[in-house]
């Protein structure tokens, strides 16, 4: 019965053994009394050191990154202290400086008295899951660039257009009274009225600009329309000449990559 259970216990070890193996999950104890820790190689390999090179609780330490230390002292502490499992997420520095995601899980072991003796856990890589989520996380944000983008373009557009409306009457009779012949070439009400032209256009030049800008960057600037800088100088002279006189704009533009251009059935 005894030579049974021992071969059983045998072939347990070994098919936790393989299933270790198998996930690349690297191994750990730590002793809480000495505050020593083992390592098995795999977990050593998931911190970057070489074969052979050993792993030890001040180096294992020493290799988290700074930002995520304390976060990683105050979980293991809390799961000791409610005796429960402790899983953390974190980042190790390897020995060539870059940065690696782990997820290390644990669980504590107690004397009849509820001291905690040692904590024993397994950890692996989760690098390609990390930046999986950030790849996602940045089309995200630059998707709901783009609605926003599209929204004040909408936006926009649909004031240029009435705007037009209006500045379309406005410029039309202007014109017309100074086509009328009775109105003396000398007289106030046509300085008053050329007035009222200019004002028009420049605002009708202002409106073209906003319906430009609602069509987004392809229509701006001509032959320039593909850069990013014609964007942004575009959207400034559009701040600029709505803005009170007495606030002013600083642009300061760098060497910025070209958009790519759209296809022309676009």
């Amino acid at each position: 019965m005894v030579l049974y259970r021992r071969e059983r216990t045998i072939v347990s070890d070994d098919l936790l053994r393989f299933a270790v193996e198998g996930a690349r999950l690297g191994t750990w104890r730590w002793n809480l009394v000495d505050n020593t820790a083992q390592y098995s190689e795999r977990s050593a390999q998931l911190f970057g050191l070489a074969p052979g090179q050993a792993l030890d609780r001040a180096l294992s330490f020493r290799m988290i990154h700074a930002d995520d230390r304390a976060a990683v002292a105050s979980a293991v502490e809390q799961a000791i202290a409610r005796h429960g499992d402790c899983e953390l997420e974190f980042r190790v520095v390897w020995p060539d400086g870059s940065i690696h995601w782990l997820v290390s899980r644990g669980h504590a072991g107690y004397d009849t008295d509820g001291q905690a003796l040692c904590m024993d856990g397994v950890m692996w890589d989760i690098d390609a899951r990390k930046h999986a989520e950030q790849q996602h996380q940045r089309l995200q944000a630059q998707f709901l660039r783009a609605q926003k983008m599209e929204a004040i373009g909408q936006l926009a557009g649909g004031i240029a257009h009435d705007f037009n409306n209006i500045l379309t009457g406005i410029l039309g009779y202007a014109k017309l009274a100074l086509a009328n012949k009775q109105l003396d070439a000398d007289s106030k009400v046509r300085s008053y009225v050329q007035e009222v032209v200019a004002g028009a256009e420049r605002a009708a030049e202002l409106v073209q600009k906003m319906q430009i800008f609602s069509r987004g960057p392809r229509s701006i600037d001509g032959e320039a329309a593909h850069t990013t800088r014609a964007v942004v100088e575009e959207i400034v002279k559009l701040l600029r000449a709505a803005l009170p006189v007495t606030l002013d704009i600083t642009q300061e533009l760098e060497d910025i990559p070209e958009l790519p251009v759209p296809p022309a059935d676009m």
